[in-house]
């Protein structure tokens, strides 16, 4: 005997509530001595989504002249596979544009990388933008559009390392007068050889 279960998520089901429901269904089965094999069905890799791992996870993400957004996932879960074509929406609204990655990583299989960052839930969003690598948590909506408006102030506007090398006279100016910035104290007006 073979019973194949399908269950499609639409937006607006409650994803916990049919999670729990499979359960029942697969325990209903298992107590009965037939076998039970759960297959999620998700849709194909989308190639605009840059998936992580721990071999390249460090060299992208802390890629100083890059904003990378990354989504911790697990396969199983019902809220990431909902997730998926917002991800995928989002990453090719930014395909063109090499200063922004969205980007995936299966926190399952990465325990490692994903345990630096303390990931209790999926899917968890951080962003790791060029002015702070350690990462900003994303506590919004699921959408392409939430992601959209969070991301705007955020990104692209962190000066490069090439343009804070360009402006050395108001890094020199600065260094000079920081002790006297410092301390409100009216700063020097000597010039720089």
């Amino acid at each position: 005997l073979i019973f194949i279960s399908l269950i499609f998520v639409a937006e607006g089901i409650d994803n916990a509530k049919v999670g729990r429901e499979r359960l029942k269904m697969q325990s209903k089965f298992k107590s009965k001595g037939s076998p039970v094999r759960t297959v999620n069905l998700v849709e194909p890799d989308d190639p605009s989504v840059i998936t992580l791992d721990k071999s390249n996870f460090d060299s992208i993400v802390y890629d100083r002249k890059r904003d990378v957004f990354v989504e911790f996932y697990a396969g199983w879960c019902s809220h990431c596979q909902a997730l998926v074509p917002h991800w995928s929406e989002l990453a090719r609204q930014h395909k063109d544009d090499d200063t922004v990655v969205i980007a995936k990583i299966d926190a399952e299989r990465n325990k490692e990388i994903s345990g630096r960052f303390e990931i209790a839930g999926y899917p968890t969003m951080y962003l790791f933008s060029k002015g702070k690598k350690s990462g900003e948590f994303y506590r919004g909506k699921r959408t392409t559009e939430a992601f959209q408006s969070w991301l705007e102030p955020r990104i692209g506007k962190h000066p490069s390392d090439d343009d804070i090398s360009a402006d050395e006279d108001h890094i020199n100016t600065l260094r000079r007068n920081w002790p006297s910035l410092t301390k409100n104290q009216p700063p020097t007006t000597t010039a720089t050889p």
